[in-house]
């Protein structure tokens, strides 16, 4: 067995797929796969708070980039500096005091968020280009190993050389590959020291297995000098069923971005063990509700993966999300009351829909682990591929959830259009709308009120400067309606 895995148990695997069972151990803290890990921005799990996190989720481990968290200087970034107080304060790591995490879920520190964001330069030696909210900059392998032995985590995924176009040249090919040979072998023997509290995965290209021969051959060697990982990183989950043999008693954490629970059980099929799950927020922004069960239903009708809460059909349904869900959500709230948060755009929307989609996907994976028990995981994932729709539902909230990171989209150049349409106008615009064309303006609001009073004084009259209700109208502030008889 490779080092760093004694803590390990194989648990089951079936003979009609790569799906597997097995008990990882990430220093110390227990985590039966198949699992998924939910991925954090900006140190939290969105639109859920620590307490929340800990009394109404199951969430076993969250995945880190580092990228979050520097600005112009990863060594001076706040985390780091902070760090080093919370070091002395008590026992227990740097980034989960810093994060308000749950000391029982496991920490995952890699170099780039997920989903991973498209930067213009390219990887140099020393350095790959990593998204800050400052802009575009270089991230050495010293800095990020540097905040690894600061922050502490309980898994560091060594940096990887990944290239964001679809051709890559033979050249490139080789560069990319010695990068994060080289990149693996320094953060091994830094790293070495903290061993104990701190696992380290290798990265795992997303290239054909001869390409990077070498560097895999290495891996799999417990007595190179860079020593055995304690797992592997892949970026692409086709990579798992394609390892070589003497890798195969590693734990595979697979860095990707599905986008359905379908591309969940196509993971799981080629020999993931862990699968980071950034759908699950991008949904809840949407104001969709998970509705899938595993196994699937027997149905003929194609199924939909989720409910749009947006949609005015839920304005007075007193039923909750799932009559069959357990979460909090579903417990104490219905589907009328979710609706109008969101309608009202309420923060308690997107948190009340955060926790009942983990809960639905917690539920899949258990269900996930009892059918590979049973040994009917790829007939079971069949049917589940077959029985529901191939991606959420668009919704009514597509472009009306919260407002967006600076990650989640790239500017293209000057004169691009909003990303968000303008709630409201300049201060001097009295409607508040964004066009404002067919409003008066400010000035044109005071000619009429001007103009009324020279009205009343040449008719001997008093100037009547009170708003009424057509210039409420008229200003776009209120909506006059009929009395009812």
């Amino acid at each position: 067995m490779a080092r760093g895995m004694e803590s390990e148990e194989m648990l089951k695997s079936t003979a009609s797929s790569l799906a597997r069972r097995r008990l990882i151990s990430l220093t110390g803290k227990a985590i039966e796969t198949p699992h998924y890990v939910a991925v954090t921005s900006r140190g939290v799990v969105p639109h859920v708070s620590p307490d929340v996190l800990a009394r109404h989720t199951s969430i076993k481990a969250v995945y880190f980039g580092l990228e979050d968290f520097v600005e112009k200087s990863s060594v001076d970034a706040p985390i780091l500096t902070t760090s080093q107080t919370l070091e002395k304060t008590s026992d227990g790591s740097a980034l989960h005091k810093f994060t308000g995490l749950p000391g029982r879920i496991a920490t995952i520190l890699g170099p780039r968020r997920v989903p991973r964001v498209t930067c213009p330069a390219q990887s140099t030696d020393k350095a790959i280009s990593i998204c800050t909210s400052v802009g575009f900059r270089s991230l050495t392998a010293e800095d990020y190993l540097h905040a690894a032995s600061s922050l502490r985590p309980d898994v560091v995924v060594s940096m990887a050389d990944i290239a964001d176009t679809d051709t890559i040249s033979r050249k490139r090919t080789e560069k990319m590959v010695d990068r994060t040979h080289s990149w693996f072998t320094e953060a091994a023997s830094e790293l070495a020291p903290t061993k104990a509290r701190t696992q380290l995965y290798a990265s795992i290209l997303p290239l054909d297995n001869v390409q990077q021969q070498l560097y895999l051959s290495d891996l799999a060697d417990d007595e190179s000098p860079s020593g055995g990982p304690a797992g592997l990183a892949l970026y692409e989950f086709e990579a798992a069923a394609t390892l070589p043999a003497e890798l195969s008693e590693h734990a595979r954490f697979c860095i990707s971005n599905p986008s359905t629970p379908q591309d969940v059980l196509r993971a799981i099929l080629s020999g993931a063990d862990l699968i980071t799950t950034s759908f699950v927020t991008a949904t809840t922004e949407r104001g969709i509700a998970f509705a899938f069960k595993f196994p699937p239903p027997q149905s003929s009708d194609h199924q939909q993966l989720g409910i749009d809460m947006w949609s005015t059909s839920h304005a007075t349904s007193v039923t909750a999300l799932s009559t069959e869900c357990t979460c909090y959500t579903c417990k104490r709230h219905h589907r009328a009351y979710l609706h109008h948060l969101l309608q009202a755009k309420e923060m308690l929307a997107w948190t009340l829909l955060q926790v009942h989609n983990f809960h639905v996907l917690d539920k899949l994976f258990v269900a996930i682990r009892h059918s590979l028990d049973a040994a009917t995981f790829e007939r079971d994932a069949n049917a589940f591929i077959a029985c529901y729709a191939d991606a959420f539902p668009a919704g009514e909230g597509e472009d009306r959830g919260p407002r967006m990171r600076g990650y989640q989209m790239r500017s293209t150049g000057r004169g691009e259009d909003q990303k968000r349409a303008k709630a409201w106008g300049r201060f001097e615009d009295p409607s508040g709308t964004a066009s404002g064309a067919d409003s008066p303006s400010a000035a044109e609001f005071e000619n009429d009120q001007a103009r009324k009073v020279s009205e009343a004084i040449e008719g001997g009259g008093e100037a009547q400067l009170a708003l009424t209700a057509d210039d409420f109208e008229h200003l776009g502030l209120a909506e006059k309606v009929k009395e009812s008889q």
